[in-house]
């Protein structure tokens, strides 16, 4: 499995893998060098040095009221708006869409106290793996309908006059109430983003990929004997036997599409397996949710702090819209 999941690249560094489980740290431009980018050069240390503690942060921001008109009346104040939309959406992705997704019955609660006494890795960075199996394109259906018109997905994907046309308000009411597609079990792809497809198959050779089977015993999942125990589909059966051959040839991309989906859900067994843990470490892995950051001083005090806490879907929607439209991930 690609060594670069672990993220061993500290300080921004890019993990290069070759060969079947080594890799190389890109140091350039951090700051930093050694094998992971753990060595400080000389400008590097000069940052640390002058670049205050985010204790010495707190205590400004708490005992200079006049710091805030500076703020409030500069790029500052876009800044930290930008940190609280961070905290908001994570919040919201865990809490209501992947709670959605997944299935549970028990209540995801986003909470980065949770991890302060673990080991964990905080880092803006994802695995190639989730990059390609979160191409989840065959969500979107094959037409719109918002107020009333159908818009087809070929007249709606990159035609910014729809939005101008009927409003954010009426566009979220009616994805709102509209079902999803499906993800998993194959032919739900639109024609309009083959190419899209095409060209993760080619990335994923580039970068040499695993085969899928290789990923499922990673995941401690048991390995596909056949692809008539992959898919339910026959057609898609034995495309694949004609086009791989043996099953253990099957490559990561099309095994985690094509595969059968659950009962109940619209993807298979393995991108719950492996989507999961990549997504919930991929969320909690941004800096704000570390130890050091997640305090009312990052977000601009104790009100952008608490704009995070209570963040919703709904609250994030109907606080920056003219009229409230229906807004949730599930189908009324």
């Amino acid at each position: 499995v690609n060594p670069c999941c672990y993220y061993p690249c500290q300080n921004r560094g890019v993990c290069v893998r070759y060969g079947t489980d080594q890799y190389k740290c890109d140091c350039t431009r951090t700051g930093y060098s050694g094998v992971n980018c753990t060595d400080p050069g000389f400008w590097a240390k000069v940052h640390t040095m002058l670049k205050p503690s985010p204790q010495v942060q707190d205590y400004i921001l708490r005992h200079f009221e006049k710091f805030w008109d500076y703020v409030n009346n500069s790029p500052l104040r876009d800044t930290f708006m930008r940190i609280v939309l961070t905290g908001e959406t994570i919040k919201i992705i865990i809490e209501e869409y992947v709670q959605q997704l997944s299935g549970y019955f028990f209540k995801l609660k986003f909470d980065p106290t949770l991890l302060f006494k673990e080991q964990f890795q905080y880092s803006n960075r994802i695995a190639v793996e989730f990059d390609h199996l979160y191409h989840w394109h065959s969500l979107l259906p094959d037409s719109y309908l918002i107020d009333g018109d159908e818009i087809s997905a070929t007249g709606f994907v990159f035609n910014g006059s729809v939005l101008a046309n009927y409003g954010v308000e009426k566009m979220v009411d009616s994805f709102s109430r509209q079902i999803a597609g499906q993800i998993g079990g194959g032919q739900n792809f639109h024609e309009s983003i083959i190419r899209v497809i095409r060209s993760l198959l080619h990335h994923g050779r580039e970068v040499r990929l695993q085969p899928f089977n290789e990923y499922r015993k990673k995941f401690d999942q048991k390995p596909y004997e056949s692809f008539s125990e992959l898919t339910d589909n026959e057609e898609i059966a034995k495309g694949l036997e004609e086009a791989y051959g043996d099953i253990d040839a099957l490559e990561f991309f099309p095994g985690i599409m094509l595969e059968k989906t659950s009962p109940g859900h619209i993807f298979g067994e393995s991108m719950f397996q492996m989507g999961a843990p990549f997504s919930l470490k991929g969320l909690m892995g941004n800096a704000i949710c570390s130890p050091e950051y997640w305090k009312p001083s990052t977000f601009g005090g104790e009100t952008g702090f608490n704009i995070i806490k209570t963040a919703t879907l709904e609250k994030l929607v109907c606080l920056n819209t003219k009229w409230c439209p229906y807004v949730s991930f599930r189908v009324p």
